[in-house]
């Protein structure tokens, strides 16, 4: 059998920075569920679930690791270990949103000015990004951005 794991002390749950990683452990075993050694194993990464390391062979104890780099696009994914025509029960693995950053943040406006008449508006525009420059999961309120970025909203 193949069993994945993540490999303590390493977490299920990593930043989607696309530089962030953890380490996943496959074991192998046989119909005793003695260790199987030299074992070839394969991570199955899912789209866009990142990267990692290339096959491994399994050491005396039947284990192997691999190393997983977060993408960029955040949300759960499944692993699964294949060794010869074996494959594991999936593993999840989160890539969460990193804090907004202010200073990775944009604030835009259609009009450089716009006349005092009551009527005359103009459209604000706002980019927020975590601190890897990953744009931020919205909804967002408006209030909330503009505090993130130092301003303050006036009711009309």
């Amino acid at each position: 059998s193949v069993a994945l794991a993540v490999k303590a002390p390493y977490l299920a749950s990593i930043t989607a920075s696309g530089a962030t990683t953890t380490v996943l452990e496959a074991t192998v075993t046989d119909a005793f569920t003695n260790a199987v050694s030299g074992a070839t194993v394969t991570l199955n990464v899912p789209s866009n679930g990142g990267t990692s390391t290339s096959a491994g062979a399994t050491d005396s104890t039947g284990k192997t690791t691999f190393t997983l780099t977060s993408s960029t696009v955040a949300g759960t994914y499944t692993y699964t270990a294949t060794s010869s025509t074996i494959t594991s029960s999936g593993l999840a693995v989160e890539f969460l949103r990193g804090p907004v950053s202010a200073s990775n943040s944009t604030i835009s406006v259609s009009s450089s000015s716009i006349v005092a008449n009551n009527t005359a508006t103009a459209t604000l525009t706002v980019l927020l990004r975590d601190a890897w420059n990953v744009p931020a999961e919205m909804p967002h309120s408006a209030a909330a951005a503009a505090a993130l970025l130092g301003f303050r909203l006036y009711p009309s």
